[in-house]
């Protein structure tokens, strides 16, 4: 009897387990077939596309819109209740350097390039000052300090000190000394880098 009672306990035990992973079997597809029924795009190569095509998915943004070819702000109306184009700027902007230019501009400066015929040096602006000059083109004269030396604009004129002038005598410019500088020989350009700011470089 007792042999029996274990047989019986074993045979429940066993139909238990089997029931047991049956159901899992179970909740594990309807959970595959759920997830499977519910995704609207497939990978296909690397480019998420729409479920059962080659069509690539298509996104929006909440706060841009593009039409005709421009981009557009979502969040601004303009004229005619449409949204407003994005403005853009370049990140710098270049041109002339003399001392004619406001201090305003002027602070922008951050790099410079000074050629003459085939040769030219690029210089990274750290600090400007003006200075008074009764003497001078227009009242006063540009002092830029460089990673080199120091250089004084005087109108579109150009004056080195002695370190800069080594510098550049070496890379082919044509430097005469005098009690109040180097000077370049030749015709000299003088062009800044800017930084970019409201209405530009002009």
């Amino acid at each position: 009897r007792e042999r029996n009672r274990s047989k019986m306990w074993m045979r429940i035990a066993l139909a238990a387990v089997i029931f047991i992973v049956i159901l899992l079997l179970s909740s594990a597809g309807m959970l595959y077939y759920v997830l499977e029924a519910s995704r609207d795009s497939d990978i296909v190569g690397n480019v998420m596309v729409v479920r059962e095509g080659t069509e690539p998915v298509r996104t929006a943004s909440l706060e841009l819109a593009v039409r005709d070819g421009v981009l557009l702000d979502r969040g601004s109306l303009c004229a005619g209740e449409q949204e407003c184009p994005i403005q853009v700027a370049e990140a710098s902007q270049k041109r002339g350097v003399s001392s004619e230019l406001p201090d305003e501009y002027l602070n922008e400066l951050k790099q410079l390039r000074i050629s003459s015929g085939t040769a030219w040096l690029q210089l990274r602006v750290f600090g400007m000052q003006r200075v008074p000059e009764p003497a001078s083109q227009h009242g006063s004269v540009i002092v830029l300090y460089t990673h080199v030396g120091q250089a004084v604009l005087d109108g579109s004129s150009l004056q080195v000190d002695s370190p800069m002038s080594t510098v550049m005598a070496k890379s082919g410019f044509f430097v005469d000394v005098t009690t109040r500088g180097a000077v370049i020989r030749g015709e000299v350009e003088v062009v800044g880098t800017f930084n970019s700011f409201a209405g530009g470089v002009r």
